[in-house]
């Protein structure tokens, strides 16, 4: 009875720290957005397309949360791994120490990779080595996911916004032209 009460007490203090954590996370947002909207017209499209993405996916996550909260999600939309903050806020600290480590060299890794190649080719290749070396996917989705990402890079900042973007050390040496 007594691990019955502790799951269950356990369970809800895990909610509300999400709860929480989104509603702050949306707040955040809005006042951005509204921070925004004070911009040029053609400075706050960027802007304004990541932040409409980024409160419609908070939005969401909190409707699914509050869903499966009072009534349960169904089985093909819930797994059984656990939640970003139930990792994040994860009790054993030398697994959270390691875990911290390994994600700030991650931050390191990428920062490097922009500084060697720029960003159009870093982003995509940092994408497929984080995805390679740290989850399950199938190497073709994977690639398929980094080739995505780089055509979506560059239609919306190269072609769409016009804008030049760093190209990197080795980039710049190998291909001086461009």
């Amino acid at each position: 009875m007594k691990s019955l009460l502790h799951s269950v007490t356990e369970t809800t203090s895990t909610f509300h720290k999400e709860v929480v954590f989104y509603l702050l996370l949306l707040v955040t947002s809005l006042f951005v957005l509204t921070e925004t909207l004070e911009l040029a017209s053609d400075t706050r499209l960027l802007p304004l397309l990541f932040l409409s993405f980024l409160i419609v996916m908070i939005v969401l996550k909190l409707c699914f949360l509050l869903y499966d909260r009072f009534y349960g999600l169904p089985s093909a939309i819930t797994d059984n791994s656990s939640s970003f903050l139930d990792e994040f806020l994860d009790t054993d600290v030398e697994v959270s120490t390691i875990r911290q480590f390994r994600m700030v060299a991650w931050v390191i890794g990428a920062t490097f990779l922009v500084y060697l190649f720029g960003h159009l080719l870093a982003i995509p290749l940092f994408i497929f080595l984080f995805v390679f070396l740290e989850s399950d996917i199938p190497l073709w989705k994977n690639v398929a996911l980094s080739m995505g990402m780089l055509v979506a890079i560059y239609l919306i900042f190269v072609q769409l916004l016009s804008m030049r973007m760093y190209e990197g050390v080795v980039t710049f040496m190998l291909f001086p032209l461009l």
